[in-house]
């Protein structure tokens, strides 16, 4: 041990003094105390000391022999447990002791407070803990010019500052390089305290200790901080009219006064035993299985190897292992892509295309931050990526820096930009109106280069004359595009289309500028979900916007109107699921300004293919054939796109969601992708790694993508080909049991479009032919796709079906706010047939068990109820914890709540406990992000409502339902049954009856389900 640990403790059961009545519980306390001090996995005492009953020469002594003595190094805790009295002045506090005289010689017979707050100030010992579990402790102060700070005292209410929890454990409890002397007194200065069995300070600490509840969840290790936290907490909880408070002298640094028993270590200590090693192979390996528990998805892990792997780059500089650690610490931290947003020289006053940048935040999803000091520049944040907009006011260069934060590393984000003067506008002398086709005159092979001067010399005629402003154009050789047609499509589906578009321009293109010169102009989103939200909102237009709109709400639509370009008059999604699902949202019969072809010609319109496949790293033990029960047992996991945007994303959860027998099983295996909505940003992570991907990585994805990753081919502008960067993995598609969907791709021409004429929508008819014919179809398959099938001939969803997935994903999704309520009705104490254990007993470690492996969010909130009849006055129960964010110390303060609970004789107030919650749980609703939140009731009951006559029937409750937006989830346990129920199943309740053995999956059923987080 670091350091020796002492501890004295002085119990006084019994008194001489007639005005002081003897006490049952001190020397109990004692004894109970003094196990969990001494016990080497708790306190490790090396010595500890009762003293019983003694006289006040006795304590004195004992004392300051305790207290004088002892290196610097050392810890003493002294704790004291029975009468305490105030003095003749008012902040004046004594001990009383076996043989104490309060009335005659109340200072020579106890303990003034005084002497001893000084006599612990002096002692030479580091670290120093008084515990008065007493009357008026409160009282007790350390005083002088350097005295102590109050904490918790009638005129201060709160605990001390908790330290900071350690992420890897030691060898020993260490010594940190501060002193502290703290005292905890069981009552205020002018409270009494309980004695029951226990003294209830004595209690409370001698609990937390033993069940390591006093100590937070992320350290090992509890300190006095803890302890007063803790005492504070089971005070409240088990109703006393009492506050204990604490006083610290100089201060509390890193006071550790026992190991946390609970404790689970972030970082597992066979890995932390690697990382060790003497030899360096071995810590090589640790630091492998560091990456590898950073993508375990255990809350604060990722955060916790991010530390650890600094701490090896630090004490490793200059050597193979410092280097190893700075590559996995890379590959565990933010990262942006692109890295730069650079506009290049734009003009004064216009409006600039914003630049998309990826945020990937390994293993925490889009929990990340973004802020910018310029204020010309914009940030609008959409799922994982960032809009980077400038705004062009005045002439000069832009260079300012985004800064992205988030607890997996920091980025900075140059943007820079040129503003120039405005556009001269081009004018036309020779054709005031300028109509899309421009008639030159038609030049001979022999005057050629005349031709070519003419044309210089009707560029300068156009724009130094006529006050007829045209379009901004774009010249074909030296001839202007009379047709332009705006194409979307995706960015995994766009090189294909450029070369098919090329293609099409030259077919359709004279070389002497006589007749149709076109031009196709693709916009390539990152996802289909942006398209097919704006095709069936009529493309919107900024200046459409609502003007009640938010600031922010209307800087969202602003990006996206300008990263969706012009209003398309093509569009070539991923799957002609899109193109239903934008039918079905623009409903209604009102004229539309933007009209999709019938259904029936959608199902014909598939240029392309490419079936979804199961591919995994190509390795000797890759298997060849999956079943769908492998793919769940054996720790498989799959990155999956948003579904909301994503095709992919969507198809895929499909699938899964198929394949399983329930959708809370196909989620378990998915965790969200690193590129948000395109998932060859995963594809391109595994193809820059010069690792071996994780055990368990395998992609459910277009067969596109396994041919585009193998080839080389770019996986998006942010990932560059193969022969920049070898793949050093393939991959390898296995015969899997998994229903395989398809994209069709269908090429689809919109009409409608404001300025569109009959041209224009031949044009795009013809475009939609030439990727039919024997170029396009060549085109689209060179670049991995394969030929075209009918919709109709491929397992995908209809739209019922996708708007079934997007809404089961999107719930999953939302915040959830649940309130557990326990019922602790006598009943509770009788046990099960064939069991020993008492109901309550199962209850409370089945549903502690599912809080703490629960996967809430901070955007999550949890409280726990206890109900019987009458428990707090008329109201049949009592909040044990209030309703509030779902943190980690949250989480825990409910764990710990749910593991006390115990039995009372009282009956069910089960009715009114129901409708209790329902009008708590309603008047909290708050929208988190414009996203409405899940309000969920979960009930756990072991009988029928017995309650008086006064009490809330199913008719009230029916009342409640129909007008709260709350769920009810009733869990019906031993003894209960959902019969009484029923008439309410027409409302968002269900009843389920369950046995002993499946408590604790109805409860981790009722809590909220999210995808793991990425690795």
């Amino acid at each position: 041990m670091a350091g020796a640990r002492s501890a004295l403790i002085i119990a006084v059961n019994d008194y001489l003094d007639d005005n002081l009545d003897d006490l049952r519980a001190p020397l109990r306390d004692a004894a109970a105390l003094k196990g969990v001090l001494a016990d080497p996995a708790i306190g490790a005492f090396d010595k500890v000391t009762i003293l019983p009953n003694p006289t006040a020469d006795m304590a004195r002594r004992a004392l300051e022999n305790f207290f004088k003595r002892g290196g610097a190094t050392e810890v003493r805790v002294c704790h004291f447990s029975g009468h305490a009295f105030r003095g003749t002045s008012s902040d004046s506090l004594y001990l009383a002791m076996h043989d104490t005289d309060t009335e005659e010689y109340p200072d020579s017979t106890s303990i003034p407070s005084d002497w001893l707050a000084n006599l612990i100030k002096r002692s030479p010992a580091r670290y120093k803990l008084l515990l008065l579990d007493c009357c008026h402790g409160g009282l007790f102060k350390f005083r002088g010019p350097d005295g102590g700070e109050t904490l918790g005292s009638d005129d201060v209410d709160e605990t001390l500052n908790r330290s900071v929890g350690k992420f890897a454990p030691a060898p020993a409890i260490p010594i940190a390089g501060g002193r502290a002397a703290v005292a905890i007194a069981a009552a205020r200065a002018g409270q009494g305290s309980v004695e029951k069995r226990h003294g209830a300070l004595s209690e409370a600490i001698i609990e937390g200790l033993s069940t390591g509840d006093a100590g937070r969840a992320d350290s090992e290790w509890i300190t006095p901080d803890d302890l007063l936290a803790y005492a504070r907490d089971w005070f409240t909880k088990t109703g006393l009219q009492q506050s204990p408070v604490g006083t610290q002298h100089e201060n509390t640094a890193d006071f550790l006064v026992a190991r946390n028993v609970s404790y689970q270590p972030l970082i597992p200590p066979d890995v932390e035993e690697l990382l060790r090693s003497p030899t360096p192979a071995t810590r090589y390996t640790g630091i492998a299985k560091l990456d590898m528990v950073a993508s375990s998805g255990a809350a604060g892990a990722a955060q916790a190897v991010r530390t650890r792997l600094q701490q090896l780059v630090q004490d490793n500089k200059g050597s193979q292992l410092g280097e190893l650690a700075q590559v996995v610490l890379l590959r565990n931290s933010l990262t942006v892509n692109p890295a730069v947003a650079g506009f290049g020289r734009v003009r004064r006053g216009t409006t600039v295309p914003a630049h998309e940048i990826t945020v990937a935040v390994p293993h925490l999803g889009d929990r990340w931050q973004a802020e910018c000091a310029d204020p010309a520049v914009t940030l609008t944040r959409h799922s994982d990526r960032l809009a980077i907009a400038i705004d062009p006011a005045r002439r000069g260069d832009i260079a300012a820096t985004v800064t992205v934060t988030s607890a997996m590393g920091d980025a900075e984000i140059p943007v820079t930009a040129t503003v120039i003067r405005p556009e001269i506008p081009w004018h036309v002398p020779a054709f005031p109106l300028l109509p899309r086709r421009l008639h030159l005159p038609r030049f001979t092979d022999a005057g050629r280069r005349t031709a070519a001067t003419l044309a210089c010399g009707a560029a300068v005629l156009l724009t130094t004359t006529s006050a007829h402003l045209v379009p901004k154009v774009q010249l074909q050789g030296w001839c202007i595009p009379t047709q332009d047609l705006p194409v979307l499509t995706t960015q995994s589906l766009q090189p294909a289309l450029e070369k098919a578009a090329r293609e099409f321009e030259s077919s359709h293109t004279s070389t002497d500028c006589a007749d149709t010169q076109v031009r196709i102009s693709i916009t390539a989103l990152s996802s289909d979900g942006l398209a097919e939200r704006r095709i069936a909102e009529q493309w919107p237009d900024t200046a459409d916007a609502d003007p009640r709109a938010t600031p922010e709400v209307a800087a969202a639509a602003d990006a996206e109107a300008r990263m969706a370009g012009p209003a398309p008059q093509v569009w070539v999604p991923e799957s002609s699921v899109q193109v239903e699902l934008a039918r079905t949202a623009m409903g209604g019969t009102a004229p539309l300004s933007l009209n999709l072809p019938a259904a029936a010609e959608i199902s014909e319109a598939s240029v392309a293919a490419s079936p979804f496949v199961l591919a995994v790293p190509d390795s000797p033990g890759s298997p060849a054939h999956l079943t769908w029960k492998q793919v769940l047992q054996d720790g498989w996991r799959f990155p999956r796109p948003d579904p909301r945007n994503s095709t992919t994303g969507l198809l895929a959860t499909y699938a899964l969601y198929e394949a399983a027998s329930d959708d809370r099983d196909a989620e378990k295996i998915l965790r969200p992708s690193l590129g948000g909505d395109d998932l060859r940003n995963d594809l391109c992570r595994l193809r820059l790694s010069t690792d071996a991907p994780p055990d368990g990585t395998a992609f459910l994805m277009p067969e596109k993508y396994v041919s585009d990753y193998n080839a080389g081919r770019p996986l998006g502008d942010g990932c560059p080909v193969a022969n920049t960067a070898p793949v050093t993995t393939t991959l390898k598609v296995v015969e899997s049991s998994t229903p395989a969907p398809a994209l069709d791709v269908p090429c689809v021409t919109l009409t409608g479009i404001p300025a569109s004429d009959g041209a224009q929508h031949e044009l795009a008819e013809a475009f939609c032919d030439h990727l039919h014919s024997a170029k396009g179809l060549a085109a689209l398959r060179a670049d991995g796709l394969a030929a075209p099938r009918s919709s109709a001939a491929m397992p995908n969803p209809g739209t019922g079906a996708a708007k079934k997935v997007i809404d089961t994903w999107t719930s999953a999704q939302r915040p959830v706010r649940v309130l557990l309520a326990m019922d602790v009705s006598g009943s509770m104490k009788l046990t099960p047939p064939g069991s020993s254990t008492q109901r309550i007993e199962t209850v409370r470690a089945a549903a502690r068990t599912a809080v703490e492996r629960s996967k809430m969010a901070p955007g999550d909130e949890v409280g726990v109820w206890r109900f019987a009849t009458h428990l707090s006055g008329n109201r049949d129960y009592a909040e044990l914890v209030p309703l509030a964010s779902a943190t980690s110390d949250q989480q825990s303060r409910a764990a710990a709540a749910l593991a006390s609970l115990t039995a009372t004789q009282a009956d069910t107030g089960l009715y009114d406990t129901i409708q209790a919650g329902v009008r708590t749980l309603a008047e909290g609703i708050t929208a988190t992000a414009g996203v409405d939140p899940v309000n969920r009731l979960v009930v756990l009951t072991d009988g029928e409502n017995d309650d008086d006559p006064t009490a809330a029937t199913v008719q009230d409750l029916a009342t409640e339902l129909r007008a709260y937006d709350v769920e009810v989830s009733i869990i019906a346990s031993v003894g209960a049954d959902c019969a009484p129920f029923e008439p309410l199943y027409k409302f968002d309740l269900t009843c389920v009856e369950k046995g002993a053995d499946e408590l604790a999956a109805a409860f981790a059923k009722a809590l909220p389900s999210r995808a793991v987080t990425p690795s």
